[in-house]
């Protein structure tokens, strides 16, 4: 099925000023997602049949602009993982835009704050499975890459890459185990 992204004027919620916030709807596979556009706009300069700010607006064109950069966004983003055969849900896609806007982190940075994280909590023994992790991928030159674009394919092609190595089953496994404690 395929997804639709519609922008609407979201009626439910009221700011304190009256306005209603404007949220970005993600339609996939009969489930919906809204995020916030970030901006409020008074019923009277909405136009609700055709889910745009009506001529009188004040703000009509910094709205305009907001709602063509986000709709786009999320088009092109649709377009690339359709082109890559991924599969994706309304939530991941969401999730991955508004993850993309904060700063992007990669393997190494993520891997230092969650070891942080577990001395900080003394969770000694997952703490040293996780600093044999990124040593290990230290090793490989594998740290500079964003987590982000850790997926499906990039770590079926890391357990590749080490059966390519020799390593056993056991060795494998170990390998893998610290990216499962990004995943609880």
């Amino acid at each position: 099925m395929d997804a639709g992204v519609d922008i609407l004027c979201y009626k439910s919620k009221t700011v304190d000023n009256g306005a209603h916030p404007l949220m970005i709807r993600v339609c996939k596979d009969g489930k919906k997602k809204y995020v916030s556009l970030g901006v409020s706009v008074l019923p009277q300069f909405w136009d609700f049949t055709k889910n745009q700010p009506k001529k009188n607006c004040p703000s009509k064109a910094y709205i305009e602009k907001i709602i063509a950069d986000k709709s786009s966004e999320f088009a092109e983003r649709i377009i690339e993982l359709k082109a890559e055969k991924k599969e994706f849900t309304a939530t991941t896609l969401t999730e991955r835009l508004t993850e993309s806007a904060r700063a992007r982190r990669t393997v190494g940075e993520v891997f230092r704050s969650q070891i942080e994280n577990l001395k900080q909590t003394g969770r000694t023994g997952l703490c040293v499975i996780a600093q044999r992790g990124l040593q290990f991928l230290a090793e490989i030159q594998r740290t500079s890459i964003y987590f982000s674009d850790v997926d499906t394919v990039w770590l079926k092609r890391y357990e590749t890459w080490l059966r390519g190595q020799g390593f056993s089953e056991n060795t494998i496994g170990r390998r893998f185990a610290p990216c499962g404690l990004f995943i609880m």
